[in-house]
């Protein structure tokens, strides 16, 4: 884990281990952010996986799961993303609603879907088992020449595969599924079912068995009865013919809810943590930047679980986090990992680190000050105060014009403090002595 001021390099250095993963250390970006370190990777790494909570990250931009003819290779490497941008643009409930849908989708004919983390992560948000999906065609769809777009896109995925350093990430399925792509633009009666929608859900109790709603469109494509059509689903939504929207179904209830009906916090949450579960491997190198943002501080406290819950039926996985958050500092089990700060000892001196001592089950203040360098987790405002009001007791213990100044301030910061909170004797004792002289002052004191 990795901790430090803003400007200490902490996204850079995500980045640069995520091009050394990848075989990529001589790349631009690489060579801009470490002039002067280098990366050994020991043993073998199977994929990356980077996940995101800020806009600001430096990881890879790629397109997502939907592959275009300006796709880049990191679109095609064992490279995978979840996080707030996309191509430049911010991703939206409704793309990773796609994500989500081909995750659960695109591993269903090769590998068995590991069910006991998902259900772990589906119970933690209050969702029961079942997960559906609603396909329809994607407005991408309405281009002049689709046939035409359609072998673009082959030839460039084609071209793009032969110069990769590493292997693709595209399924086997991928180009036999661009030719039956063209069978829902060359007969109105597969479009007319699509656009009325076409619905499938799967259990995740009963593993990735997959109920569709409609025999009659399998028909038309040329599945029978039987066949399992999870991957040519996934091709489809990769290739930006159809659209998905995920629901989810609360436990008490059984209300369906899809990604957009959630909080900010919630669809992020679900998005990463699903995602990392179903498409994370043996030897994965997990890349986490600044995953606080919009969860809730219980979240926060839980992420680490969640995370470690999530990727728990895979072995040999190294996970960095770079994060803000005391919540996520005092989670790390020191068997676990390390804790890391960057600093700079001066505005013109370079990039230092040291480890720290690990925060384990800490009260987030002292991880505040132990491990953020910050004197204290208060308001600057009553801190100020308090601390002005001390120093001048320390001069004198006459209530001074200088000290009724400061004690007016801290009894106004006092109104908004909880009755419990071991600073109102403090506060309390200030303004006793400020105002001695003064009953009606004395009088309005703060509570305790």
């Amino acid at each position: 884990m990795i901790n430090g001021e803003n400007g200490t390099g902490k996204s850079a250095m995500l980045r640069i281990l995520s091009d050394a993963a990848l075989g990529l250390q001589e790349s631009r970006q690489s060579r801009l952010f470490a002039s002067e370190i280098s990366v050994n990777v020991e043993g073998s790494i199977s994929r990356t996986i980077a996940i995101s909570g800020t806009h600001n990250d430096r990881f890879p931009i790629t397109s997502g799961i939907e592959l275009r003819v300006n796709s880049n290779r990191f679109d095609l490497m064992e490279f995978y993303y979840y996080g707030p941008k996309h191509s430049g643009n911010y991703v939206s409930a409704s793309k990773a609603s796609n994500t989500i849908a081909h995750s659960l989708l695109s591993e269903q004919q090769n590998n068995e879907l590991v069910v006991e983390p998902l259900l772990y992560l589906l119970e933690y948000m209050g969702f029961g088992s079942e997960i559906t999906f609603d396909f329809k065609l994607s407005y991408n769809t309405k281009r002049i020449d689709n046939s035409e777009y359609l072998s673009r896109l082959e030839k460039h995925l084609f071209e793009l595969g032969r110069d990769l350093p590493s292997r693709t990430k595209l399924p086997d399925t991928l180009f036999e599924s661009i030719s039956t792509a063209l069978e829902i633009f060359n007969r109105r009666e597969v479009r007319q079912l699509l656009r009325r929608g076409l619905r499938a859900s799967i259990d995740i109790r009963r593993g990735r068995k997959l109920e569709i709603e409609a025999d009659q469109f399998l028909a038309l494509i040329g599945f029978g009865l039987g066949d399992t059509p999870h991957q040519w689903l996934a091709d489809m939504l990769s290739l930006g013919i159809l659209t998905c929207t995920t629901s989810f179904h609360r436990k008490t209830n059984r209300e369906s809810m899809t990604l957009e009906d959630l909080s900010s916090g919630q669809w992020q949450l679900m998005n990463s943590l699903v995602n990392l579960s179903v498409n994370s491997m043996d030897d994965t190198l997990i890349l986490i930047d600044e995953p606080e943002n919009s969860l809730h501080p219980k979240w926060q406290t839980d992420f680490l679980s969640l995370v470690r819950r999530v990727i728990s039926h895979r072995r040999g996985c190294h996970v960095i986090i770079a994060t803000h958050s005391p919540l996520i500092a005092a989670s790390l089990l020191p068997h676990d990992g390390n804790l890391v700060r960057f600093y700079r000892a001066s505005s013109d001196d370079g990039i230092r680190t040291e480890q720290e001592t690990p925060a384990y089950g800490w009260l987030p203040s002292d991880v505040l000050q132990a491990q953020f360098n910050m004197d204290s987790a208060r308001a600057p405002e009553l801190t100020k105060a308090t601390n002005e009001a001390l120093a001048l007791l320390r001069k004198s213990s006459e209530p001074t014009d200088a000290l009724k100044n400061v004690a007016r301030r801290i009894r106004n910061f006092q109104k908004n403090l909880p009755d419990h909170d071991p600073l109102n004797d403090v506060l309390n004792a200030i303004t006793d002595i400020a105002f001695i002289d003064d009953p009606i002052d004395v009088s309005v004191r703060g509570r305790g």
